[in-house]
């Protein structure tokens, strides 16, 4: 029986009952569910001195239906040490209708996707041309469990609004943190001064890669700017120029005529590495060996 079917047996049972129903895991893990009105409540704890770990604290809480497991500690009859786990997502819920599909070739990685035309979220399963590579299953920025995510598929949350967990970025930690991270401080507030000069820093270098790449198509039609010194010189003065100095020469008539030519050079520079990559081995075919023709008038006369 997997833990999914355990615990829906488990709630039904305390639904019946009116109490607490309790569990013992072949992985030592004691589980405890109980149900107040139509939220469900799970006690999980171990009988060692070790707490149970957050992974251990999420994959319960998954299987038992909560979208966004939340988990505190608790204090019960069978333990001292204890997690009280509860559903911490308080958004809206979609029943999905996963029509628009998508597929992304990327090799070696493919994804296979659905966007729901509903709510907007996108749901597919990332996998490899591998044979021992296994699929990952996403929903939104999240990955799941392959049975989690076939529910969440069917009815799970509207919008990716789902919080991080401290494990997630620290696999290995062995508990949840019980203290709350202490919040970072404030930065100050930025001045007009400073919005400013970093408006201006971002058009300068906005207007050097401009007329960069009319220096750089003048190079490939004129050998004199091939020069080491013209290009150095050029490139000495747009470092040293003023942003007023840009601003006046990209303005100008001449530069609206150099970069219009200029465009095509920059464009081929960029994508010369995938050309490269496309040009044959041989570019021409090998000359074909002619037999002397004296030999083939020695023949004949023979």
């Amino acid at each position: 029986m997997s833990l999914v079917e355990l615990l829906d047996e488990m709630f039904a049972a305390s639904q019946q009952t009116g109490a607490g129903v309790h569990r013992q895991l072949s992985s030592g893990l004691h589980v405890k569910v109980g149900l107040r009105g139509q939220r469900r409540m799970i006690i999980v704890w171990r009988s060692a001195d070790k707490l149970p770990s957050a992974k251990e604290c999420e994959i319960v809480g998954e299987d038992a239906g909560l979208y966004d497991p939340k988990y505190r500690l608790w204090r019960c009859q069978e333990s001292e040490d204890a997690f009280l786990i509860t559903e911490g997502y308080r958004g809206e819920l979609c029943d999905h209708r996963m029509e628009f599909f998508m597929h992304v070739n990327a090799r070696p990685k493919f994804q296979k996707a659905w966007r729901c035309s509903k709510c907007g979220i996108v749901a597919g399963v990332a996998y490899s041309t591998r044979k021992s590579a296994k699929e990952k299953h996403f929903y939104g920025k999240w990955e799941l469990r392959e049975h989690v995510w076939q529910a969440w598929c069917k009815r799970g949350p509207a919008t990716d609004a789902l919080s991080d967990q401290p494990h997630h970025k620290h696999e290995g930690s062995s508990a949840p943190p019980v203290a709350a991270a202490k919040p970072k401080a404030k930065a100050s507030p930025k001045t007009d001064a400073q919005r400013q000069a970093e408006r201006d820093k971002a058009e300068r270098r906005h207007l050097t890669g401009l007329l960069t790449c009319v220096s750089f198509a003048a190079a490939c039609r004129n050998r004199w700017f091939r020069n080491d010194f013209v290009m150095q010189a050029r490139r000495a003065y747009l470092e040293a120029a003023k942003l007023p100095e840009l601003r006046e020469e990209v303005s100008g008539r001449w530069f609206a005529h150099s970069y219009r030519h200029a465009l095509p050079y920059a464009l081929l520079a960029c994508r010369w590495r995938h050309q490269y990559r496309a040009l044959p081995l041989k570019a021409t075919a090998a000359k074909r060996s002619r037999k002397s023709r004296r030999k083939k008038a020695e023949v004949a006369a023979a």
